[in-house]
């Protein structure tokens, strides 16, 4: 027990001494940075090299890594030539027969000079050593050592005041004694002291249970603890706006209802424990998967199909506007294949920020490198085929509109900058910001655009609307603008937020998650029920999750129920 808590401090220690490390190195040796990561994360069959998985979750963690200024692939380099020390956690939260798969795949992927921290509950590693082909090769194993009687007695008396009272110097008297034996056992562990702590200590209640009918039995009275961990931690720490107070949410939860959503998450991600907000939108029914998808291909086809209707209403050609309509259908076909992979999508990288990037933005809207400007050269060389070279070149700003610059504003904002970070908080921002750049940058263009074709049916003298100019230009853009948000919205890379915004609302209308999941997980992490691991949640322990994944309502009011 505590393995995390001790692989952070081990990690906190490395980091403190490495000036002196690097100072004291000679040669060309490399002083590794330590980098904590949850080994339950490591699919064997895509990444069987320890290296290749580690570069990929560098690269998601650390998305500065990928600025312009480290040149390209920065995390696979530095994952392959050991720049990184890797602190595996909890070897023994991986199912067990993968347990041994794991030790295989690091005696593959160790070299002499490759460095390496796992940690695991003892007996669990035992079992996967002896399974595996065999051991880790050149490990040293540090055993701690269990919690003592007397420190287990001393912390929570320092939790107590002065002169405790009586029925806490009864359970106290019980643990020095040894007569309540299954208390002794789960207050031997730090998950064990920080339950009694949660759910007896901080709301001040009576902790008589600990020493009565439960303190024979270890494993029944964690399952009270267990039990009772969310109401104690929400009615001890009310929720505060404070930006300093840490540890308290900032809005009122509900006790049944976040145990509820709790165990519907414990039991959607209990193969890698990691709770990835943009996976979220996968658990939901295939039905509500497949109406996401057609309601993709319904946006697509709206958006084209109607685009293609006003520029053919224009045309000198006749040209049967059903065309059109069945250019929509394909487009929407299209869009329907498209958003497959919306349940798969990684959440984007993106930055607004404009101090030190102007130029770089100016480059990429003007850059001739696009292959979006096909559009231009196909617009500019029809426009002064069919008609002048006036019309050429608004045909041709016209497609630079709509093909290269939403695309170039879209590629200026994913690269990342210097202080770039990835919590879970911000790749939902960052990924949600992708999409209504997108939106807004591809409709907002394609106004004018829509808007310049309509003037080109003047100039190429076709039939002139009753309003004239103004009014002709006025419905393009009006068309394009409501055309191109909507395909903006489908097109390009990155639909995790989208897919997870679409998919939280039916499955908030059955309570299994709340509306404003990101408000609820970050909540949650407060309250201490969650931890984070770069952009994703995992449960405080093991333990945690498997309880809420077996048992998704309290079992003592079930019972009474």
């Amino acid at each position: 027990m505590g393995k995390t808590t001790l692989a952070i401090q081990l990690l906190l220690e490395l980091l403190a001494t490495r000036k002196a490390e690097m100072a004291a190195a000679t040669g060309n040796e490399i002083v590794p940075v330590p980098v904590l990561l949850p080994i339950s994360g490591w699919d064997i069959d895509k990444y069987p090299l320890l290296q290749d998985w580690l570069g990929v979750q560098l690269a998601r963690n650390y998305p500065a890594l990928a600025a312009t200024k480290h040149g390209t692939d920065a995390a696979a380099r530095l994952a392959k030539g050991g720049y990184v020390l890797p602190i595996l956690d909890g070897l023994d939260e991986v199912s067990e027969a993968g347990r041994s798969r794991v030790i295989d795949a690091l005696n593959i992927s160790l070299s002499a000079h490759d460095q390496l921290i796992i940690t695991s509950l003892k007996r669990e590693f035992s079992k996967a050593v002896k399974k595996a082909v065999q051991p880790l090769n050149a490990a040293a194993h540090i055993v701690p050592k269990r919690l003592t009687l007397q420190a287990s007695v001393d912390y929570l008396s320092a939790c107590l005041p002065a002169s405790p009272p009586d029925a806490w110097r009864k359970v106290l008297a019980a643990l020095e004694n040894g007569t309540a034996p299954g208390l002794t056992e789960l207050a031997a562990t730090p998950l064990g002291l920080w339950l009694i702590r949660s759910v007896y200590l901080a709301p001040n209640a009576d902790p008589s249970p600990l020493i009565e009918h439960l303190g024979s039995d270890a494993t029944a009275l964690r399952v009270h603890l267990l039990d009772r961990i969310i109401p104690a931690l929400i009615a001890s720490r009310p929720p505060s706006g404070d930006p300093a107070d840490h540890f308290r949410p900032r809005r009122e939860l509900d006790p049944t209802a976040t145990r509820r959503q709790l165990a519907y998450l414990a039991r959607q991600f209990s193969t890698t424990r990691d709770i990835a907000w943009w996976r979220i939108a996968k658990t939901g029914s295939r039905g509500l998967r497949l109406f996401i998808q057609f309601t993709d291909g319904l946006v697509w086809m709206l958006a084209s199909g109607g685009v293609f209707i006003y520029i053919f209403a224009g045309a000198d050609v006749e040209i049967p506007r059903g065309f059109g309509f069945a250019l929509g259908l394909l487009f929407g076909a299209v869009g329907v294949l498209g958003a497959i992979t919306w349940f798969d999508d990684s959440p984007g990288q993106a930055s607004l920020r404009m101090r030190g990037r102007t130029l770089k933005l100016v480059r990429s809207i003007f850059s001739w490198r696009h292959e979006f400007m096909a559009p231009v050269a196909m617009g500019a060389a029809g426009g002064m085929a069919a008609h002048s070279l006036k019309v050429g070149l608004l045909a041709g700003i016209s497609g630079w509109l709509m093909g290269v610059v939403p695309h170039a504003l879209v590629e200026w904002a994913e690269q990342p900058i210097l202080t770039s970070i990835s919590t879970p908080r911000s790749t939902w921002r960052s990924d949600r910001t992708l999409t209504l750049l997108r939106s807004l940058a591809t409709g907002l263009l394609c106004g004018p655009a829509l808007g310049m074709l309509g003037i080109l049916e003047i100039l190429g003298n076709s039939t002139v609307s009753d309003g004239g100019p103004m009014a002709t230009f006025t419905v393009g853009v009006g068309f394009g603008f409501a055309f191109g948000f909507m395909g903006g919205t489908a097109l390009g890379r990155h639909h995790a937020w989208l897919a997870c915004a679409a998919a939280i609302l039916p499955l908030a209308i059955a309570k299994q998650l709340p509306a404003r999941i990101m408000d609820f997980l970050e909540d949650a992490h407060r309250l201490g029920l969650l931890r984070t691991v770069g952009p994703i949640y995992q449960f405080r322990h093991a333990f945690l999750h498997d309880h809420f994944a077996a048992h998704p309502t309290d079992i003592g009011s079930t019972r009474r129920n």
